[in-house]
Protein backbone atom coordinates (compact mmCIF):
# COMPACT_ATOMS: atom_id res chain seq x y z
CA UNK A 1 0.00 0.00 0.00
CA UNK A 2 2.76 2.35 0.89
CA UNK A 3 4.33 2.14 -2.92
CA UNK A 4 1.23 2.40 -4.05
CA UNK A 5 0.81 5.71 -2.34
CA UNK A 6 4.38 6.82 -3.15
CA UNK A 7 3.74 6.16 -6.92
CA UNK A 8 0.60 7.95 -7.03
CA UNK A 9 2.04 11.07 -5.31
CA UNK A 10 5.16 11.30 -7.79
CA UNK A 11 2.54 10.82 -10.84
CA UNK A 12 0.80 13.71 -9.40
CA UNK A 13 4.24 15.76 -9.09
CA UNK A 14 5.35 14.79 -11.99
CA UNK A 15 1.96 15.84 -13.89
CA UNK A 16 1.16 19.15 -11.73
CA UNK A 17 5.44 20.01 -13.06
CA UNK A 18 4.03 19.80 -16.54
CA UNK A 19 1.14 21.43 -16.27
CA UNK A 20 2.76 24.38 -14.91
CA UNK A 21 5.59 24.84 -17.26
CA UNK A 22 8.61 26.67 -17.57
CA UNK A 23 8.19 30.93 -17.48
CA UNK A 24 8.57 32.52 -20.94
CA UNK A 25 11.66 34.49 -21.22
CA UNK A 26 11.23 38.03 -21.01
CA UNK A 27 10.69 40.09 -24.39
CA UNK A 28 9.13 41.88 -27.39
CA UNK A 29 7.49 39.06 -29.41
CA UNK A 30 6.29 39.11 -32.48
CA UNK A 31 7.36 42.93 -33.63
CA UNK A 32 7.15 45.29 -36.45
CA UNK A 33 7.99 48.58 -36.57
CA UNK A 34 7.80 51.40 -39.41
CA UNK A 35 9.34 55.08 -39.03
CA UNK A 36 9.12 57.79 -41.43
CA UNK A 37 11.47 60.89 -40.91
CA UNK A 38 11.15 64.29 -42.07
CA UNK A 39 13.43 67.47 -41.56
CA UNK A 40 11.64 68.27 -38.18
CA UNK A 41 10.04 65.29 -37.04
CA UNK A 42 10.35 61.09 -37.18
CA UNK A 43 7.04 59.40 -37.16
CA UNK A 44 6.45 55.86 -35.70
CA UNK A 45 3.91 53.14 -35.40
CA UNK A 46 4.36 49.49 -34.57
CA UNK A 47 2.85 46.35 -32.35
CA UNK A 48 4.22 43.89 -30.39
CA UNK A 49 2.24 40.09 -30.42
CA UNK A 50 2.98 40.00 -26.57
CA UNK A 51 5.22 42.30 -23.94
CA UNK A 52 6.80 39.38 -21.42
CA UNK A 53 8.41 40.68 -18.68
CA UNK A 54 10.44 44.33 -18.57
CA UNK A 55 12.43 45.67 -21.72
CA UNK A 56 14.01 48.64 -23.01
CA UNK A 57 13.66 49.47 -26.68
CA UNK A 58 16.42 51.78 -28.02
CA UNK A 59 16.04 54.54 -30.85
CA UNK A 60 19.23 55.73 -32.51
CA UNK A 61 19.15 58.51 -34.89
CA UNK A 62 16.19 59.94 -34.02
CA UNK A 63 17.57 63.20 -32.81
CA UNK A 64 18.38 65.75 -35.02
CA UNK A 65 21.18 67.51 -33.45
CA UNK A 66 23.51 66.83 -30.04
CA UNK A 67 21.82 67.84 -27.16
CA UNK A 68 18.75 69.04 -28.71
CA UNK A 69 15.47 68.79 -26.49
CA UNK A 70 13.00 66.93 -28.88
CA UNK A 71 9.13 66.69 -28.31
CA UNK A 72 7.73 63.20 -27.78
CA UNK A 73 4.15 62.42 -28.06
CA UNK A 74 3.30 58.89 -27.59
CA UNK A 75 0.18 56.51 -27.31
CA UNK A 76 0.23 52.88 -26.14
CA UNK A 77 -3.00 50.15 -25.78
CA UNK A 78 -3.21 46.64 -25.24
CA UNK A 79 -5.59 44.79 -26.35
CA UNK A 80 -6.09 42.10 -23.66
CA UNK A 81 -4.22 42.73 -20.21
CA UNK A 82 -3.17 45.98 -18.39
CA UNK A 83 0.73 47.02 -18.66
CA UNK A 84 2.84 50.25 -19.07
CA UNK A 85 5.56 51.90 -20.51
CA UNK A 86 8.05 54.69 -19.61
CA UNK A 87 9.81 57.21 -20.59
CA UNK A 88 13.89 57.68 -19.81
CA UNK A 89 13.87 61.64 -20.00
CA UNK A 90 17.98 61.99 -19.85
CA UNK A 91 19.30 65.12 -18.91
CA UNK A 92 16.08 66.36 -17.14
CA UNK A 93 15.60 64.18 -14.33
CA UNK A 94 17.10 61.06 -14.91
CA UNK A 95 14.09 58.76 -14.05
CA UNK A 96 11.87 57.07 -16.19
CA UNK A 97 8.31 58.28 -16.25
CA UNK A 98 6.04 55.72 -15.81
CA UNK A 99 2.68 55.67 -17.69
CA UNK A 100 -0.19 53.06 -17.50
CA UNK A 101 -1.97 51.31 -19.95
CA UNK A 102 -5.47 49.27 -20.03
CA UNK A 103 -7.01 47.41 -22.44
CA UNK A 104 -9.80 50.19 -21.95
CA UNK A 105 -7.87 53.46 -21.91
CA UNK A 106 -4.55 53.23 -24.23
CA UNK A 107 -1.49 55.16 -21.85
CA UNK A 108 -0.23 58.56 -23.56
CA UNK A 109 3.05 60.44 -22.42
CA UNK A 110 4.06 64.39 -24.47
CA UNK A 111 6.61 66.12 -23.11
CA UNK A 112 10.36 67.15 -24.07
CA UNK A 113 13.07 64.67 -24.36
CA UNK A 114 17.26 65.08 -24.14
CA UNK A 115 19.00 62.37 -25.74
CA UNK A 116 21.66 60.35 -23.69
CA UNK A 117 25.08 60.52 -24.07
CA UNK A 118 25.08 58.09 -27.36
CA UNK A 119 22.60 60.38 -28.81
CA UNK A 120 19.53 57.70 -28.62
CA UNK A 121 16.51 57.36 -26.45
CA UNK A 122 14.49 54.42 -24.54
CA UNK A 123 11.07 53.10 -24.46
CA UNK A 124 10.32 50.51 -21.35
CA UNK A 125 7.66 48.00 -21.70
CA UNK A 126 6.51 46.17 -19.26
CA UNK A 127 3.85 43.39 -18.47
CA UNK A 128 1.46 44.19 -15.26
CA UNK A 129 1.94 40.89 -12.73
CA UNK A 130 2.71 37.44 -13.66
CA UNK A 131 0.95 37.76 -16.88
CA UNK A 132 1.81 38.65 -20.64
CA UNK A 133 -0.13 41.56 -22.51
CA UNK A 134 -1.25 40.05 -25.38
CA UNK A 135 -0.95 42.45 -28.62
CA UNK A 136 0.37 45.88 -27.77
CA UNK A 137 0.03 49.25 -30.60
CA UNK A 138 1.87 52.10 -30.42
CA UNK A 139 2.30 54.87 -32.16
CA UNK A 140 4.92 58.45 -31.59
CA UNK A 141 6.10 61.13 -33.12
CA UNK A 142 9.14 63.66 -32.48
CA UNK A 143 9.13 66.82 -33.23
CA UNK A 144 12.08 69.69 -32.98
Amino acid sequence: MRKISILLFLTWFAIILTACGSPEEKGLYGSHESCTRTSSSVSCEGYFDKVVGENIKRYDNIFFDEEEAIYLDITVSSTERPMSFAINQYGMDEEWQEVAVDPLQPGKFKGWIIPDANRKFAIKYMQDGKNATGRVDYKFVINR
